[in-house]
C-alpha cells in the first residue's frame, strides 16, 4: 500500500465546513483572521515524531501569542476556523500518508461528528492546549486518524523508559543504530481513545482496532508498533473492573507493559464513570496508575497473520 487513496467528504458535510469557514471569517477581525492563519502556518509536518500535545516551538509561539491577542470567545471561533480549514483539505492530506482503505473508511463518519462538535461549541473554551481542540486538529490536519474503538496518531514517539524496555526485550543492531543516531527508536502509531465517541470501546471493537492497525503497520514499513498510555492498562485495575481485561489481551502476543507516574488526570479519568473505583481511591484502595502498553511490529503483525487479516501489498 503507497500514498495515494483519498476519501470522498459527504457533500453536506463539506458544504457545513464550507458553510462554517465563510461565517467565521466574516464575523472575526482581522486580528482573529491573523492569529488564525498564522496557527495555520506553524502547524509541523505531520512526519514529525512526537508526543501528542507538542506541536513544536512555531506552534507553541503561534498559540501563545493567540492567547495574549485574543478573548475567550473570540479564541475559540479563531481555533474553530483553524479546525475548519484543515478539514476542507483533509482528503488531500490523507491522500499523501499510507493510510489503508479500512481506516479512510471510517474519516468521513469522523468528519461528520467533527463538523456537529464544532457547530455546537457556542462560546465554549475550545484552544491549545484544551483535549478536544489537540483531538481536532491533529485529526483535521491528518496527524491522527480514526480506527473504531480509538483513534491512531500516525506518528509519536516512546518516552525513556518505553525506549530502554524495547530495547531490553528486543535488543537488535538496528535498534541500537537508530538510538545512537538519532537518541530515540521512532517512529511508532500511538492509540489515544476519544471520549466524545465511545462507541466501539467494548472487547469486538478493541479487537477490530488492532486489525486495522496492524493493517497500517503492514502499508508503513518504518513504523515500530503501537504504544498507548492509560489508566485502564493497570493490570491492578483488572481485579476492581473485571469486565476490562479484554484491554490486556494484548499481553498474550508480544506487548508489555512500562509503568508510569499518577497525575490528577488519571485519576480523574478512572474514577469520573466508575462510584466503585471512585470509592476506592478515596478509602485509599486503588491509585489510578497510567501504564503504557508497547506492541512491537512483528508482534503485532503475527497476532494479526494468525488472525488471517489480509494485508495490504505493494
Amino acid at each position: 500500500m503507497t500514498a495515494g487513496n483519498s476519501i470522498a467528504m459527504e457533500s453536506a458535510v463539506e458544504d457545513g465546513f464550507v458553510a462554517l469557514r465563510t461565517e467565521l471569517r466574516t464575523r472575526l477581525s482581522s486580528d482573529a483572521l491573523a492569529a488564525a492563519d498564522r496557527l495555520l502556518g506553524a502547524l509541523p509536518d505531520w512526519q514529525r515524531s512526537s508526543k501528542f500535545g507538542d506541536l513544536g516551538p512555531e506552534f507553541r509561539r503561534a498559540a501563545h501569542d493567540a492567547q495574549a491577542q485574543l478573548s475567550g470567545a473570540v479564541l475559540s471561533a479563531a481555533s474553530c476556523l483553524v479546525v475548519a480549514e484543515l478539514a476542507l483539505s483533509l482528503g488531500a492530506s490523507l491522500a499523501r500518508r499510507c493510510v489503508t482503505p479500512d481506516v479512510l473508511a471510517l474519516v468521513p463518519a469522523a468528519a461528520a461528528r467533527l463538523l456537529a462538535h464544532l457547530r455546537r461549541l457556542g462560546d465554549a473554551p475550545y484552544a491549545y492546549p484544551e483535549d478536544h481542540f489537540l483531538k481536532d486538529l491533529r485529526f483535521a490536519a491528518g496527524m491522527t486518524v480514526p480506527a473504531g474503538a480509538a483513534v491512531l496518531d500516525l506518528r509519536s514517539k516512546l518516552g525513556a523508559r518505553a525506549t530502554l524496555d524495547t530495547l531490553r526485550r528486543q535488543p537488535s543492531i538496528s535498534s541500537f543504530g537508530a538510538l545512537l543516531t538519532h537518541g530515540n527508536l521512532d517512529p511508532w502509531f500511538r492509540t489515544h481513545t476519544e471520549s466524545r465517541y465511545l462507541r466501539h470501546f467494548h472487547d469486538a471493537g478493541w479487537d477490530a482496532y488492532y486489525r486495522r492497525v496492524a493493517s497500517m503497520l503492514a502499508a508503513d514499513g518504518g513504523v515500530r508498533g503501537v504504544v498507548g498510555t492509560s489508566w485502564f492498562f493497570d493490570p491492578a485495575l483488572m481485579k476492581i473492573s473485571p469486565r476490562l481485561d479484554y484491554l490486556l489481551k494484548p499481553l498474550a502476543a508480544g506487548a508489555f507493559l512500562v509503568r508510569g507516574r499518577t497525575s490528577e488526570f488519571d485519576i480523574t479519568s478512572a474514577t469520573i464513570a466508575s462510584e466503585a473505583r471512585k470509592k476506592l481511591y478515596e478509602e485509599g484502595r486503588y491509585q489510578p496508575t497510567p501504564y503504557t502498553l508497547v506492541w512491537p511490529r512483528e508482534a503485532l503483525l503475527s497476532w494479526a497473520s494468525q488472525r488471517n487479516v489480509k494485508q495490504p501489498t505493494g
